[in-house]
């Protein structure tokens, strides 16, 4: 359940990550949407190599992996939004703003 938990995050950031690429892909951009699986490998092989022998907070090697895994979704979806920037292409996803005639219709 606790990896479950550490990990969901990464969905989320794994979907964005997704639509900004597509983004790219529409641009003729593929390089960035292309290399961005590096860095989940990069991060993985970093947590078991540095993270695990020195056997900090963690008691077990899932537990550092599913903590790797985060971060690299975190990491993918910032060079992705760094790499939509340089393209011109910024992602705003518009905050949900709640109106009298929503506000009615909930009640």
């Amino acid at each position: 359940m606790l990896l479950t938990q550490v990990t969901f995050p990464y969905l989320l950031f794994m979907s964005l990550t997704a639509l900004q690429g597509g983004i790219l892909n529409s641009l003729h951009q593929f390089m960035h949407a292309a290399a961005a699986p590096i860095l989940l490998n990069v991060v993985m092989i970093i947590a078991l190599a540095i993270v695990v022998p020195f056997a900090l907070p963690f008691e077990d090697v899932a537990y550092a992996l599913a903590w790797a895994m985060t971060v690299a979704g975190v990491g993918q979806f910032l060079w992705m939004v760094i790499a939509c920037h340089r393209a011109g292409m910024d992602l705003h996803l518009p905050r949900p703003r709640l109106t009298p005639r929503c506000a009615s219709s909930s009640a």
